[in-house]
């Protein structure tokens, strides 16, 4: 069985994954490196699945 991990620490891996996100859409990575682009369903399933990732903590900590 796995430890549960810490609310905070999950949203900020969730805002660095939204930062990188938003690079991809002008298709680099910050650095200079190319990124590919996708396509809208792709971004719409990551969007939704940030989105649930952000609302599962903020009901952990608001529970804590």
């Amino acid at each position: 069985m796995t430890e549960p991990t810490d609310p905070i620490v999950e949203l900020l891996d969730t805002a660095r994954a939204l930062r990188v996100l938003a690079l991809g859409l002008n298709g680099e990575d910050g650095e200079g490196t190319d990124l590919p682009q996708g396509g809208k369903p792709g971004l719409a399933c990551i969007l939704r699945l940030l989105a649930d990732n952000l609302d599962k903590n903020a009901q952990r900590l608001d529970e804590a």
